[in-house]
């Protein structure tokens, strides 16, 4: 994915240059420019449109913040504060995120972790009055606000301690902010008319651009070549900014009554460029930071306060209309129906095109590499308009327990080489595994170890005893209960992924033969199936001393499978977990030693 057209560009106005590959369309295939309204979202009064850094996220400032995921094409609206004025994008303490400014003089961060949004807890204050516009650049927030004595003041602040750079704040010589732009350490201020302040931001020290063109400039953008492009709101026309000189040309006159946005298409030579120009986009070829003859015009589509290419596509603000649309020549495509959470077996996932095409299923993957680390599951022709049913089995390969993402692309038939997509979240919650455990017993007692497991979200065992035989087949779910006034059961374990369990029952009847089984339980509430059932009675223990000679006690283990495994546990019986020892001759055997203080048990049938 292409982020930033030119190392050192950074800031709002960089963004209307930024190339978003959200199509999935093959690198290095000139296209046009698209020709149709794909689809609309509405957000109320949008008028700032912001990429994230790592290009998957597109950031709506409007009476509120809506965040656009390229992905799945869903929305999110953040309360971010009363009255958000400007908003920058960057990667800050190694994650996405995004700065608002906000009219009580704070600054107020929404960091990107994953698919979820978050306001951070800390907000900057900044100002004393109303901010106008935000920037950043990877160390400091420069940030305009409206000053007390009716000027722009401009300070730049590290966001994470609040320190003011040297020879901040500063006062400009004009007003408004129209717009704003990080360029090859300059920072661009667009303050309306034919005004237009450079900070340089190592030193601050300010030039006021004051060539007189009559012109009311409103939005910049920057290309890869350094070269900054203002729109006129009140002439129609393109003039270029002298970055060296400071001086203005007129690049394009009369596109309209007004322009109001610019996007730059530079991913091939066939490049174009998109104007705003009163409620159209108006379509001109771009080569070498020249423009060419207008190519297409798109009437109605209302008017744009903000463009943002993509390899095939604009993204445009409509302000009065409280519209959000985007453009593009690639198939349009929805996911219509698709679970949410699975087991295992098979999963259905249902999708349309607006186009003909050849569809693929994808597991995995992400925007940014075009899902080129992305497993196919299934393909298949498609007619525009016709809903396709895909089914598909969850199984150990590939598939992950917690959330897999699941795509579907559709590639036109008319080749244009374009792709389009849609993509959904599926969380796998594969109950656990039947668990391996053992049982003990000591004088009245019944101990069970089960071992540990390395489930990530394992919350907790259910230890379960009874005093009938019972199997694991009469329990599909749960389990027995057993209750004598002393002892009740079920018992529940927490536990965690790594961790083993222990529990004893104290006081049972000696002699009297127990059944046990153990179920774990995930995060989800799904329970795993019941393990082997072990038997254990209690009986008489013997001292140390008194076992001299002897080869020792035996447990049970339901590892191996579903016939239990018994191990010898000496140790275990004459640790802590015997509870009460009885100095009692143990009977001889017939072949002259004592009897072990614990028979052999096993599973019951």
């Amino acid at each position: 994915m292409r982020r930033a057209l030119h190392p050192t560009m950074t800031g709002s106005r960089a963004r209307t240059a930024a190339l978003v590959a959200a199509l999935l369309v093959p690198v290095g295939v000139a296209h046009a420019a698209p020709e149709r309204v794909a689809y609309t979202w509405t957000v109320a009064s949008p008028n700032d449109l912001v990429p994230s850094a790592s290009g998957d996220t597109v950031a709506i400032l409007g009476d509120g913040l809506t965040l656009l995921n390229l992905a799945t094409w869903e929305t999110t609206a953040i309360s971010v504060c009363a009255d958000p004025r400007g908003i920058t994008a960057g990667t800050y303490e190694d994650r996405d995120a995004y700065w608002i400014g906000c009219g009580d003089g704070t600054v107020a961060r929404v960091d990107l972790t994953g698919d979820s949004p978050t306001l951070a807890s800390d907000t900057l204050a900044a100002a004393d009055t109303a901010i106008t516009a935000v920037e950043w650049d990877g160390t400091y927030l420069y940030v305009l606000s409206q000053g007390s004595n009716g000027l722009a003041d401009l300070t730049a602040i590290t966001p994470k301690d609040a320190i003011v750079a040297a020879g901040y704040p500063t006062t400009l010589s004009h007003d408004e902010v129209n717009d704003t732009l990080l360029l090859n350490g300059s920072l661009y201020v667009v303050h309306g008319s034919d005004d237009v302040s450079r900070v340089t931001t190592t030193g601050a020290g300010v030039v006021i651009s004051t060539q007189m063109t009559g012109a009311d400039y409103g939005n910049a953008t920057a290309t890869s070549a350094g070269m900054v492009y203002l729109t006129d709101s009140s002439g129609g026309d393109i003039w270029s900014f002298d970055t060296g000189s400071n001086g203005f040309s007129l690049m394009l006159s009369d596109v309209g009554d007004a322009t109001t946005a610019l996007c730059i298409d530079e991913s091939s030579t066939d490049g174009w460029a998109a104007i705003a120009a009163d409620d159209d986009v108006a379509i001109y070829n771009y080569a070498s930071g020249m423009f060419g003859e207008e190519s297409d015009r798109l009437t109605g589509v209302g008017p744009l306060d903000r463009l943002l290419t993509a390899n095939a596509g604009a993204l445009g603000l409509s302000t009065d209309e409280s519209l959000v649309k985007w453009l593009t020549d690639a198939p349009w495509v929805q996911i219509t129906s698709a679970p949410t959470t699975a087991t295992t077996g098979d999963i259905a996932f249902s999708f349309v095109s607006d186009v003909d095409g050849e569809w693929t299923l994808w597991r995995g993957g992400s925007l940014d590499n075009s899902l080129n680390n992305a497993t196919a599951l299934d393909s298949g022709p498609i007619t525009a308009g016709e809903t396709i049913t895909a089914t598909t089995t969850v199984s150990s390969s590939g598939w992950v327990e917690g959330k897999n993402r699941v795509w579907v692309t559709v590639d036109d038939a008319a080749q244009l080489n374009l792709t389009g997509h849609d993509a959904t979240d599926v969380v796998i919650d594969t109950p656990p595994p039947a668990m391996d455990y053992a049982v003990g017993f000591g004088e009245s007692t019944v101990n069970v170890q089960i071992t540990a497991s390395n489930i990530a979200d394992i919350v907790h065992y259910e230890v379960y005893l009874s005093d009938v035989p019972f199997s694991a087949a009469d329990y599909p779910t749960g389990g027995p209960t057993f209750d004598n006034g002393d002892v009740t059961a079920p018992k529940t374990l927490n536990t965690t992924a790594g961790a083993a369990g222990s529990y004893t029952f104290y006081p049972l009847i000696n002699g009297t033969t127990y059944y046990v089984a153990v179920r774990a339980v995930d995060a989800a509430g799904a329970e795993g199936p019941m393990s082997a059932v072990l038997s254990a009675t209690p009986s008489y223990t013997y001292s140390a001393s008194e076992l001299r000679g002897d080869e020792g006690g035996f447990g049970c283990s339901s590892a191996g499978g579903t016939h239990a495994r018994c191990t010898a546990l000496l140790g275990f019986f004459l640790s802590g977990a015997v509870v009460l020892r009885r100095r009692q001759r143990p009977a001889a055997s017939g072949s002259g030693y004592p009897l072990a203080p614990c028979a052999l048990q096993f599973e019951s049938p």
